[in-house]
């Protein structure tokens, strides 16, 4: 039995939580359920607001006790859940020891915080839809630290994470290229815990728009002021005319974040959008334009259609029929290691089905 490496796993779970701002007994509870997997007489967790210590006690070895003093801690719920999704898989079977203290490791490396995943969620907003999308290279560590209003080591850390996901490319001595809407990109890193996870919400965000999407849309077009219905046409006809279909649907997500009249919509349509965004270097790197092409222009005309004929049904019908269509790409990404449970979504969407 691997007791040490269990209980370095038990430890290395509980600091990360810690440092992250969990709950003392939240912390203990995850460290029992991993301790409890090697089976020994003795498996206990204490934690306190500056330190961990896990004891593994049994008949056939000798008592192993393990210390960990945390001075800095934060808040960062990204890592808090990620650590609790590891530690469910390990504790179910699905993960090695060997997998779940290197999964572990790599969320303790790369200590991303919820300022630098908004800040990366912002540049692809740009990257794709604003500012950079005729932009070859970013500006320099520095104007873009000073634009965006934050630390350089901080912009150096979401450049770093839009590296991992594709979206872009640092050359040393050049700058950072990007890859924006209609160009290849590289690969993902599919060894990255962030990158993995992104991709899958993505997954389950296309169920989520797909079981809400028709009777939002519905009510959505409906609400809106003839002003309003003019401006998405309008946005619809410009994308239509430069053959920028790829991200009609993107327009479509980012203007009901912004014209909702129902905020729980707008907050979710804009994590619904965020997750398209992520997703994207994934569809590029894999070329899949021209069938997302033919499909977004398809999509891009019945909207303009629906709109002006002041259609709500065949708007929603539209929304629908799209995501329905699309190539989200669950295949690919169990091919590239991400298991299919992280791919199933969520209860709550499941039973949005059920009452479909």
């Amino acid at each position: 039995m691997e007791y040490k490496q269990i209980l370095n796993i038990a430890v290395l779970a509980g600091e990360i939580m810690l440092r992250s701002g969990a709950e003392t007994y939240r912390v203990e509870d995850t460290m029992k359920h991993i301790l409890n997997t090697a089976g020994t007489e003795v498996a206990e967790a204490f934690v306190m607001m500056t330190g961990i210590v896990a004891t593994l006690d049994n008949q056939d070895m000798e008592m192993l006790t393990a210390m960990r003093r945390v001075h800095d801690r934060g808040t960062n719920m990204h890592r808090i859940v990620q650590v609790n999704e590891i530690s469910r898989r390990y504790c179910r079977g699905e993960m090695t020891v060997e997998e779940t203290y290197k999964e572990l490791k790599q969320i303790k490396g790369k200590q991303y915080s919820v300022a630098v995943y908004n800040l990366a969620t912002i540049l692809l907003h740009e990257i794709y839809m604003g500012e950079y999308i005729k932009t070859k290279y970013l500006p320099s560590y520095e104007k873009m630290a000073q634009k965006y209003d934050v630390s350089v080591s901080t912009m150096r850390r979401t450049i770093r994470m839009l590296n991992e996901i594709g979206a872009v490319h640092t050359v040393n001595g050049k700058g950072t290229l990007v890859f924006t809407v209609g160009k290849q990109c590289k690969n993902p890193d599919f060894s990255s815990v962030l990158v993995r996870r992104n991709l899958s919400y993505c997954i389950q965000s296309f169920a989520l728009l797909y079981y809400t999407g028709e009777e939002v849309t519905r009510r959505f077009i409906a609400s809106l002021s003839i002003d309003e219905r003019e401006e998405l046409i309008e946005g619809f006809e410009k994308l239509n005319h430069t053959g920028f279909y790829e991200v009609s649907i993107w327009h479509y997500l980012l203007f009901i974040t912004k014209r909702s009249r129902i905020q729980a919509i707008r907050e979710i349509y804009g994590i619904i959008y965020g997750l398209f965004l992520w997703a994207y270097p994934l569809k590029a790197s894999l070329d899949a334009t021209p069938i997302t092409d033919k499909k977004g222009a398809e999509f891009t005309v019945a909207m303009i259609q629906g709109l002006k004929e002041r259609n709500t049904d065949h708007c929603a019908a539209t929304v629908k029929a799209y995501i329905q269509e699309q190539p989200v790409g669950k295949e690919y990404l169990m091919q590239k290691g991400i298991k299919e449970e992280e791919l199933r979504i969520f209860p709550s969407i499941r039973l949005l089905l059920i009452n479909d």
